[in-house]
């Protein structure tokens, strides 16, 4: 009897940590969205704009299409605070705030003429004490930094070329 007791005991606890350890954490609340906003300007005037901004804010561009409209910029780490990205929570606390998180975002626009859609896609890495990575996700972002990348936009002049 005493056995079994300790097997059933041994059991449960095991269930439990399992339990434990996959509760500890939670996706992001917010849901994938783009953004669009409305700019006035033709395709090829933004997207030059579009190229000279990221540039000046030390992004590397992937692709640069004035015909298409797409310009992408090549993943690269970046510092956000918890209003710019949702990642989740680990044992309650914001990913975002966590400093054993590092964040990444790539991000693809869309520019047509008057128009700027913005896809932005963030990823975490999480490391623990140890300094190995045990967790890895997909963020959320909830618009923030991409209206700060129109407002860049709307500060500076477009130059449209004449027909």
């Amino acid at each position: 009897m005493l056995i079994k007791t300790l097997v059933c005991l041994f059991a449960l606890s095991g269930v439990s940590f399992f339990i434990g350890c996959s509760a500890s954490y939670a996706p992001p609340s917010l849901l994938p969205r783009t953004f669009v906003y409305n700019i006035a300007g033709n395709q090829e005037a933004l997207t030059a704009k579009v190229v000279g901004i990221l540039k000046a804010l030390d992004y590397d561009i992937a692709m640069d299409d004035p015909g298409t409209g797409l310009v992408r910029v090549m993943a690269r780490e970046i510092k956000v605070l918890p209003d710019e990205c949702d990642c989740g929570k680990l044992y309650g606390k914001s990913l975002v705030s966590d400093p054993a998180t590092t964040i990444k975002i790539l991000i693809e626009i869309y520019i047509q003429d008057g128009r700027i859609r913005f896809v932005t896609n963030y990823s975490f890495s999480h490391k623990n004490r140890n300094g190995r990575v045990d967790r890895v996700g997909e963020c959320i972002s909830p618009g923030v930094y991409e209206r700060q990348l129109v407002d860049l936009m709307l500060k500076q002049p477009v130059y449209q070329s004449q027909p």
